[in-house]
């Protein structure tokens, strides 16, 4: 399955470890497993990062996990 964060962002493929969407910001690897201790839940949370000219919610970059479909779960 393949969604995207933002509406004009890169399109992203939920359960891919090696996701091509997933722009990471800092050099990291995207996407990583959630690892929600309350939840337990079992997704990757992909990253999407844009230019700081155009802040979404005070932010240059956007977080989704696949699993529980949480904005921003970091």
């Amino acid at each position: 399955m393949t969604f995207r964060i933002r509406e004009d962002g890169e399109e992203h493929i939920a359960g891919d470890p090696n996701c091509p969407g997933c722009q990471s910001p800092d050099d990291e690897h995207w996407p990583q497993l959630h690892r929600d201790q309350v939840s337990s839940c079992p997704g990757l949370v992909h990253v999407e990062s844009f230019p700081k000219e155009i802040p979404v919610a005070g932010s240059s970059v956007l977080y989704y996990c696949d699993g529980c479909r949480e904005d921003n779960p970091i």
